[in-house]
């Protein structure tokens, strides 16, 4: 009785949960072809990227930004003097897995958004020409400049190539055109990066808010308790009740 009655309380308050419209998270797996983790984030400085399989995860918002149909994805750009849709990314390489903030390159405007907002440490990216109308696109998932884009929806994947750049905490800002970065300094340094080996596995789903808690173990002994008690006064009852039996079809 206790374990059906918890089972009907977890289902109901998953049933009555809303998923949240507007927050997508995207993830895409895939395998390093090539590239060095210079800045040392997943191991030691200088580590050999080559075959090591990689998640990265977007977690984003559909009410920012400005979208743009295109045949066969779902596009959603940054564009100029608008807030970053991305609210967090995750890289996840050799079991360690990296948050990646932003780092603010002006002081915020009046609704609080940096429009040079930028994750450092890494960046995703890349392109496939499917068809003369049918683009597919992985566009820098940082929003220094304007014009960038994330796309999520893709009809059919296919294989695409996939640049991850590993940039030091201490740099601000890359040229992807050289594949340099720009330090604090000014001086440009080489980057490193990988490329997809194949196929990168994409999914997007909604987010989900947090369910609500189930009684601890105490509440549930308490609740269990009661049912018990109030079962025990009922059998009473009919016990000691003078009234006649009654048939199953009365």
């Amino acid at each position: 009785m206790g374990i059906m009655l918890r089972s009907v309380a977890v289902l109901t308050a998953l049933l009555a949960t809303p998923v949240l419209a507007n927050i997508k998270i995207a993830t895409f797996r895939s395998t390093l072809a090539s590239g060095y983790d210079r800045a040392g984030l997943f191991g030691a400085p200088g580590t050999d990227l080559t075959g090591k399989e990689y998640t990265t995860v977007y977690r984003y918002d559909l009410a920012i930004g400005d979208h743009n149909p295109m045949p066969g994805v779902s596009e959603l750009l940054e564009g100029r003097w608008q807030c970053n849709p991305i609210l967090d990314v995750a890289v996840t390489i050799n079991g360690i897995s990296q948050h990646l903030p932003q780092i603010d390159f002006f002081d915020p405007d009046a609704r609080g958004c940096d429009t040079y907002d930028h994750y450092y440490m890494a960046e995703s990216y890349g392109a496939v020409e499917v068809g003369l109308t049918d683009y597919y696109s992985i566009a820098r998932f940082s929003n220094y400049g304007w014009g960038q884009a994330l796309i999520f929806n893709n009809v059919a994947l296919k294989p695409m190539p996939t640049q991850l750049d590993f940039v030091s905490p201490t740099r601000r800002f890359t040229d992807h055109g050289g594949g340099f970065s720009l330090n604090l300094n000014g001086h440009r340094q080489a980057d490193a990066y990988g490329t997809s080996a194949g196929a990168v596995k994409f999914s997007v789903r909604d987010e989900m808010p947090v369910v609500p808690g189930v009684p601890e173990t105490a509440g549930w002994t308490m609740m269990l308790g009661g049912f018990a008690a109030t079962g025990t006064v009922l059998r009473r009852r009919r016990a000691t009740c003078p009234c006649a039996p009654s048939s199953a079809f009365s």
